[in-house]
């Protein structure tokens, strides 16, 4: 099991990362004292994780068990490692068994503590193409097959807003391996059973982008772990079977020849 490094807080962040700043101090200790006493931060505490949120994947894995050995995995979001640390663990990757292929990028804006056997991208921006780049470049022409996202903006207390937001965010990975141009080559290639697993919030604009991801995904279920909290209105979004993946290839390759000089 993960040691928690004292600055990392298991089951806590910092208020000036996540936290609105100008709630004040009322607010401020009414979370403290809600989180000591939440079931699963104190589980989170008893087991290492960096946040109670690990406890969200490993019911969801319980239930669907994709998360295996030998499988190369992006975390984006993944601050402050909750996420990545049951990857680790689920899929052996720390100690690393003798012939296990599998791979774990975590990715993040924020600055991260290592976590053994996760390859870590603190202070990195997803949106970022020079980000993309260095993430192809460690992935040395890999497939990826397990694509998470437990990312969210810093809450302005608006939840259509917050949604919005957060969808536009989500966007952005998306189009890193289904561009909106066909015949253009992703930036990360899903491998043809990959799996795009994501935090959303239950809106207004939630279903649009639920009918964009089937554009690339015929199965998709919608999940609600038992660790997320009652008065939250995230759910999580799992996307397998991907589809028009064929199709999209055949489309670069026709471009491709398109392009080539007629003798």
């Amino acid at each position: 099991m993960f040691l928690c490094h004292p600055r990392a807080g298991c089951c806590s962040q910092s208020f000036e990362s996540k936290y609105d700043l100008h709630r004040g101090k009322k607010w401020k200790s009414e979370y403290m004292a809600r989180q000591m006493k939440d079931p699963y931060c104190v589980l989170a505490r008893t087991h290492s994780y960096r946040a109670r949120s690990a406890f969200k994947l490993l019911e969801m894995d319980d239930k669907l068990k994709f998360l295996k050995p030998n499988k190369v995995i992006l975390d984006i979001g993944c601050a402050p490692g909750s996420w990545s640390q049951v990857v680790v663990e689920r899929c052996k990757l720390w100690p690393k068994e003798e012939g296990n292929s599998g791979y774990l990028i975590g990715v993040d804006l924020q600055h991260l503590l290592p976590i053994p056997g996760a390859d870590i991208m603190g202070e990195s921006d997803i949106t970022s193409p020079e980000v993309h780049q260095k993430i192809r470049n460690k992935l040395n022409n890999r497939k990826v097959d397990i694509i998470l996202s437990d990312m969210a903006h810093n809450p302005v207390g608006d939840t259509s807003i917050d949604n919005l937001r957060l969808i536009q965010l989500l966007r952005t990975v998306y189009r890193l391996f289904h561009p909106l141009d066909p015949a253009s080559p992703p930036s990360i290639e899903l491998a043809s059973n990959g799996i795009f697993m994501c935090k959303l919030f239950d809106g207004q604009e939630t279903q649009q982008f639920l009918n964009e991801l089937r554009q690339r995904f015929s199965k998709i279920r919608i999940l609600k772990p038992g660790a997320s909290r009652e008065s939250s209105s995230e759910i999580y979004i799992y996307c397998t079977n991907p589809a028009n993946q064929d199709n999209q290839k055949r489309a670069r390759n026709r471009t491709k020849s398109a392009e080539q000089p007629k003798h």
